[in-house]
């Protein structure tokens, strides 16, 4: 299994990042995520390990070390979810995102229209005049709407606009979009997830 360390770089307002994360990447630093706090860009990177060493040159440790842990879980990212998959067939989007320990839920920033199975063109709020009933999600929502759920059989919830959903959930968090028939649905929504 690969092991990762991760890196956080705050660029403010003025600078232009380009040159440094050209320098990063030369150094096999990979961006992962890009937000904006206020007015600053905050850069999430990460690369895998080499040879059980990390860049400050501190060994990895096979047991358990409170100065480096084995594996460091992502606590942002950025995911597609596809109008077109059918949660009852093949499944739900998993983020790869765990709410454990002192996580309390999400912050969400969703882009992007998505065509349903009427023709209708709707945001992540869905079609708000026409709602059904997926089994597979088990509750009564907008056509189109972007729906989560914390683990397996966690709450499930509508994430209608951008901004923040708390769960009293453990688990990982899956996506979908609800509708009844996902063959003729269009686009996706991205979705920029972090971990609160």
């Amino acid at each position: 299994m690969a092991l990762w360390e991760y890196k956080i770089i705050q660029f403010p307002a003025l600078d232009d990042p380009e040159e440094i994360l050209n320098g990063l990447g030369s150094d096999r630093w990979e961006l992962v995520s890009v937000n904006n706090q206020a007015n600053d860009l905050v850069a999430f990177l990460k690369r895998e390990l080499v040879y059980g060493v990390l860049s400050d040159t501190r060994p990895v440790m096979a047991s358990s070390s409170p100065r480096v842990p084995a594996y460091v879980a992502p606590t942002q990212a950025t995911i597609r979810v596809p109008a077109f998959q059918d949660p009852r067939t093949e499944g739900w989007v998993d983020t790869g995102l765990d709410v454990e320990g002192e996580y309390v839920g999400f912050s969400f920033s969703i882009q992007g229209d998505i065509v349903i199975s009427s023709g209708v063109q709707v945001g992540p709020e869905g079609d708000e005049e026409n709602t059904i009933l997926n089994e597979s999600i088990g509750l009564e929502l907008p056509i189109g709407c972007l729906v989560a759920k914390v683990g397996e059989s966690g709450k499930i919830e509508p994430v209608y606009f951008s901004g923040f959903l708390a769960t009293e959930d453990q688990g990982r968090l899956y996506l979908t979009v609800n509708d009844l028939e996902y063959e003729n649905n269009e686009s996706e929504f991205i979705v920029n997830i972090g971990l609160l």
